[in-house]
């Protein structure tokens, strides 16, 4: 198996940490939504993170079976009145799907262009 610094990147979130949640699921194919995280190194230029959220976020609105793609990043004077304080380089997903959508073809999707930690919910 090849270490990490061998690997080639096939997508600009390759190489970054990249959580993914299937929600309201006993197993993933019948998932109602999904919550993907990317989680850029603190230095990271905002623009760059940025750029390659609204990449990601393209990359999922072409994806069959969604309903939908909300991508937030940073953070809000609303938000922060109640806390919710991220980070700049922190960008979060939240993917609806469609009635009877497989949420596994999303999920292997984006598994084949990134490197992906799948956590249990």
């Amino acid at each position: 198996m090849a270490a990490d610094s061998d690997c080639v990147p096939a997508s600009p979130w390759l190489g970054r940490n990249v959580l993914l949640l299937a929600e309201g699921a006993i197993d993933n194919s019948s998932a109602s939504s999904l919550s993907i995280t990317l989680d850029y190194k603190p230095d990271t230029p905002v623009d760059e993170v940025r750029e390659n959220g609204l990449k990601l976020e393209k990359f999922l609105m072409e994806q069959e079976g969604q309903d939908y793609v909300d991508m937030q990043m940073g953070n809000s004077a609303d938000g922060a009145t109640y806390g919710n304080v991220n980070s700049p380089t922190f960008v979060s997903y939240t993917v609806q799907m469609k009635d009877g959508a497989d949420a596994d073809k999303i999920i292997d999707a984006v598994k084949g262009s990134a490197r992906i930690t799948l956590a249990p919910i």
